[in-house]
């Protein structure tokens, strides 16, 4: 049905609402890793670069950052943890830099650079105010309790890796009581 509008933003802007909403689909169905879930957002990412970075990218590289660290594409996943970063301090958004921050924990610890990981981790876990809630589900293409829950438990052992023990009691406990509480 998209295909018989006319090619302009307007239809750019449709196309890339429908490519978000059916990865996130295709995830469930398919699963993270899935090659058509890889396609989607592909193209989700053209329409992004057609449309001069909408407020849709931030779910676009979650969801190509997912992709790639799920297939074990590290560099892949690097990259677009890096590109997330640098949107979210051009955009100064709070949101985008808290997901910026978990992605590039998850990131390092999984290419096993702890010290790294256990640095975003602790700024990210700064970035996190429980009042944005809201703010945090469209950053992680919807995904916001299991990433909050990922955030609360990675860090700590991110920081429990390099012996820190004082420091990951201390970060459990506020980003635990910030996260479960209302």
């Amino acid at each position: 049905m998209v295909a018989t509008l006319p090619d302009n933003t307007g239809r750019w802007q449709r196309e890339l609402d429908l490519q978000i909403v059916f990865g996130g689909a295709l995830i469930a169905t398919q699963g993270y890793g899935s090659q058509v879930v890889g396609d989607t957002y592909t193209r989700a990412r053209h329409l992004c670069n057609q449309l001069d970075e909408p407020p849709q990218l931030t779910s676009v590289l979650y969801g190509q950052w997912v992709y790639h660290l799920v297939r074990a594409e590290l560099e892949l996943a690097h990259q677009l943890a890096t590109e997330t970063r640098q949107l979210a301090d051009a955009r100064k958004d709070s949101a985008m830099q808290w997901l910026a921050c978990y992605i590039s924990g998850v990131t390092y610890l999984s290419l096993g650079k702890f010290g790294e990981a256990r640095a975003y981790f602790e700024q990210g876990i700064a970035f996190f105010d429980p009042a944005h809630r809201p703010l945090y589900a469209p950053a992680a293409a919807g995904n916001v309790v299991p990433v909050i829950y990922l955030s609360a438990t990675l860090a700590p052992s991110a920081i429990w890796v390099r012996r820190s023990s004082d420091v990951t009691r201390r970060l459990r406990k506020r980003v635990y009581s910030s996260t479960f509480t209302r």
